[in-house]
């Protein structure tokens, strides 16, 4: 998917990203949906150093098409240095 987002240019960031998924079969539910509906979703909650995202719902498959992106900061401490106790 594209997208535009406003960075800082003074500011370091990451872009995290979740092309797909294998071997899930433990989050399908076993029930009959009515055809061509998913009776089954998943979500995943990232949260990095204060930061809250979150994924739209995902259909529960054996192989998830996810394709999803978080554009993280990363913020330095004082040293200037990545402290990853803290992560």
């Amino acid at each position: 998917s594209i997208f535009t987002v406003n960075i800082d240019p003074t500011r370091r960031y990451v872009y995290f990203q979740i092309k797909g998924g294998k071997a899930f079969l433990e989050h399908i539910d076993e029930s009959d949906p009515m055809p061509g509906q998913v009776s089954s979703f998943f979500t995943f909650h990232i949260y990095f150093r204060g930061q809250r995202f979150k994924s739209r719902p995902i259909p529960c498959a054996c192989e998830p098409q996810i394709d999803e992106g978080f554009l993280l900061e990363l913020h330095k401490d004082s040293s200037g240095k990545l402290n990853f106790d803290k992560l």
